[in-house]
């Protein structure tokens, strides 16, 4: 396994933001992301995003990254809300 690529500043990152509705039911999405600031540590680093979403703007701080895993089908499905991850290849 390959190591993940480290974020920097600048990036577009996806952010997996999840919602829960008044019966509980949850949805996710990916929204676009811009890395703003890098936190932690070399191995586990946490950055700071403007996140963008249809209605608004938001900037959360010290989200961490969720490993791609093989098994997790592209888009917000099987994702974790409040991590990011690198956008999925589109061909």
């Amino acid at each position: 396994m390959t190591s993940p690529t480290p974020p920097s500043i600048g990036r577009i990152v996806h952010f997996t933001q999840g919602n829960r509705d008044a019966g509980g039911n949850e949805s996710k999405y990916c929204r676009p992301a811009i890395v703003t600031e890098i936190t932690g540590t070399a191995e586990a680093p946490t950055v700071s995003l403007a996140v963008f979403t249809p209605q608004d703007m938001a900037m959360p701080t010290e989200v961490v990254n969720e490993e791609i895993d093989n098994q997790i089908e592209p888009g917000p499905a099987g994702r974790t809300p409040g991590t990011w991850h690198w956008p999925e290849i589109v061909s």
